[in-house]
């Protein structure tokens, strides 16, 4: 669960800088690579190519309004 919960507050951070548009639909990969700034983090989550949280993974591509359609 540890690495599950630092997955999301990671997300949750990415999700915060763009919550009105998102950062594009298929976005989630490059948007995650970007992000990485800290060595450790990187090597856990650069592989991971979902939010796995299906409501952060929308808010990350599309924003909070493709998350409610």
């Amino acid at each position: 669960w540890t690495l599950r919960l630092t997955m999301w507050r990671h997300y949750l951070d990415l999700a915060a800088q763009s919550p009105l548009w998102g950062n594009g639909a298929g976005a989630f990969a490059s948007v995650n690579a970007q992000a990485l700034g800290d060595p450790v983090q990187a090597s856990q989550l650069w592989p991971v190519n979902a939010a796995h949280n299906i409501l952060l993974h929308m808010v990350i591509e599309g924003g909070l309004p493709f998350m409610l359609l």
